[in-house]
């Protein structure tokens, strides 16, 4: 171990329901010596509640201090975040591990404006952020994949 590491976290996306593939990541986490995980969205394929509510008994099962953004496929089902934030809680989030502070701006509809109450909040939180986390990339001219590309076609008030 580097004697100028501060911490040490797992960041993890992508899971789409397979959840065996979820504790094995999870296992190789605490193999590690991780008690931290950052999780970037799409636990599930479709956003169902007890697809989500699986997802949450794992990461629960763990002893990981878990933070999570939802990912598109999380909202697909509620066409918002009302299953995830039944199962997951609140959106807002920032966190600071040994005077490192994270700012999570969930961003998952990726194909809707981020409204302003959470643009407000955000511009609150990230004045002193060292970093910021988020489930979808910001637009870039040179990605093909961004908030704000939806079926191919740029949504330029959402980009």
């Amino acid at each position: 171990t580097n004697n100028n590491t501060l911490f040490k976290l797992a960041i993890l996306a992508d899971v789409h329901s397979d959840y065996p593939n979820l504790e094995k990541a999870l296992d190789k986490t605490k193999s590690m010596g991780i008690s931290k995980v950052f999780f970037l969205g799409d636990y599930t394929k479709l956003g169902l509640i007890e697809d989500l509510t699986a997802a949450k008994k794992i990461m629960d099962s763990y002893d990981i201090k878990y933070y999570s953004l939802a990912g598109d496929h999380d909202l697909w089902k509620s066409v918002g975040y009302d299953n995830f934030f039944e199962v997951f809680g609140a959106k807002k989030q920032s966190v600071t591990i040994e005077d490192v502070k994270f700012v999570f701006l969930d961003n998952g509809a990726n194909y809707t404006v981020v409204d302003s109450e959470n643009i407000e909040w955000f511009k609150k939180e990230v004045v002193d952020a060292d970093f910021v986390v988020l489930s979808q990339p910001l637009y870039y001219p040179k990605l093909s994949k961004y908030m704000g590309k939806v079926n191919g076609e740029d949504v330029t008030a959402v980009m």
